[in-house]
């Protein structure tokens, strides 16, 4: 009998919560109202990376869960198995190691699943800083006449900034890295030759690439849309870093800074301003953003 109360004050608290959500999930599905907003929302700067984090945040809470609880179950699982021995004492025998082993998998693999997630989860969250820091670093562009759309969704990849200026359309792609924890100033310096970055411990090209295909297919998605040719300019942001340009580096078709600030760019690019020009290509922007789902 006090094996039985032990496990019903175990599981009756756990199938009364599963109740109360299942009986909330019923009453929510049959709720038919709308939302009284009739207009896209755009996305906000990082707003991709925001839902990574988010996810992994749940996967890192089921994994914390499961192995929380994987003691209560099991040592439910285990009585349940032993209730006929209990008039004359329980004994360890073979079959408890199943339960032993079936514990310590349990337990690794949810730890396992905390540690993978936690280390994504930390990427992420430094490259949703980056978007965020480089977002802020384009607000005086809008004063100038520019418009910035952030988190641009385009095929099967997003553009963390698009800024629409009179003149010409910039692709911004944003990436974090983090710095050595010695060297000072020059630590924080990284190097470009028009094809890859040269930072103090590594050299890459892949971002590089990365911001030339992306303002590519934005060119190319703009112009049809538009009906007219439109000049995109890839631009590489690395928040954070100070930027050394080789003669090669200066002249490349790829911009590689830290946008701390931006208004540079009004000097770059090909073509005379035409606010109805600009309205349009930002009209077709706007409208390739998702509509909004309750």
């Amino acid at each position: 009998m006090r094996i039985l109360i032990m496990i019903g004050a175990m599981v009756g608290p756990l199938l009364l919560l599963l109740g109360l959500l299942f009986a909330w999930r019923f009453i929510a599905d049959r709720d038919r109202r709308r939302s009284p907003l009739n207009f896209k929302l755009l996305n906000l700067p990082g707003d991709g990376l925001r839902r990574r984090i988010e996810h992994h945040d749940e996967k890192m809470n089921d994994a914390a869960l499961a192995a929380l609880m994987t003691g209560p179950f099991l040592l439910i699982a285990w009585a349940l198995t032993r209730l006929s021995r209990i008039p004359s004492g329980l004994r360890w025998n073979g079959g408890d190691w199943f339960y032993v082993v079936l514990a310590l998998v349990t337990v690794g693999w949810s730890a396992y699943r905390v540690v993978r997630h936690g280390k994504q989860r930390r990427r992420c969250r430094q490259g949703f800083d980056a978007e965020r820091a480089v977002a802020q670093n384009l607000i005086p562009l809008m004063a100038e006449g520019c418009m910035v759309f952030h988190d641009f969704p385009a095929d099967r990849f997003n553009i963390d900034h698009i800024v629409v200026a009179p003149h010409v359309v910039y692709a911004v792609e944003t990436k974090s890295r983090r710095k050595p924890s010695t060297g000072g100033k020059a630590a924080a310096r990284v190097g470009y030759d028009g094809r890859a970055l040269a930072f103090p411990t590594h050299v890459e090209t892949k971002p590089v690439e990365q911001a030339k295909a992306q303002a590519e297919w934005l060119r190319r998605f703009l112009s049809s849309a538009v009906g007219e040719p439109v000049g995109v300019v890839p631009v590489l942001a690395l928040p954070g870093w100070y930027v050394d340009l080789s003669r090669e580096g200066s002249r490349a078709e790829v911009i590689v800074n830290n946008l701390r600030s931006p208004l540079f760019l009004m000097k770059i690019g090909a073509g005379k301003p035409d606010p109805i020009r600009q309205k349009r290509i930002a009209h077709a922007l706007a409208e390739r953003y998702p509509a909004l789902e309750d």
